[in-house]
């Protein structure tokens, strides 16, 4: 499938593991960096960031429970037929009985969601084409429209 032409591998977090704190903000939008009055000996003087961050507009995501965005991610991977205990620990549940004690997900089950995942993002960047705007502070490593 598609691999990344990152320095870091395509690794597959744990859903459950999400940081909410840290997209609640994402998902409302926030302003960019804005310019402020510092004082350098003794002389006031207009200081902007050393890393000044553009503009985030609100998704359509705002004020809404992100971690429910989890369980769409659910019916993607089992859409895409993968194994039910990959997906099941992927989502942090417990498969009860017999077959979740015996049972473990092998690093090329999580590269094959990954890699399914990976598709679909793709495939949907593709389909907006000049909609697909957004800013991002951080260059990406390779070219989305490929």
């Amino acid at each position: 499938m598609t691999t990344s032409t990152c320095s870091r591998p395509l690794a597959a977090g744990l859903l459950a593991n999400a940081n909410i704190s840290y997209w609640q903000p994402v998902s409302r939008g926030r302003p960019a960096s804005e310019e402020f009055t510092g004082v350098r000996l003794n002389q006031p003087q207009l200081v902007t960031s050393r890393r000044p961050l553009p503009e985030v507009p609100a998704t359509a995501h705002a004020g809404k429970r992100l971690y429910l965005l989890r369980h769409g991610g659910k019916e993607w991977l089992d859409e895409d037929r993968h194994s039910r205990i990959a997906v099941e620990t992927r989502m942090g549940h417990e498969v009860a009985g017999v077959e979740g004690l015996y049972s473990h997900v092998p690093l090329t089950m999580e590269q094959e969601i990954a890699d399914s995942l990976q598709t679909r993002w793709l495939r949907f960047v593709a389909s907006e084409g000049e909609l697909w705007n957004v800013p991002s502070p951080t260059a990406l490593c390779f070219d989305l429209e490929e």
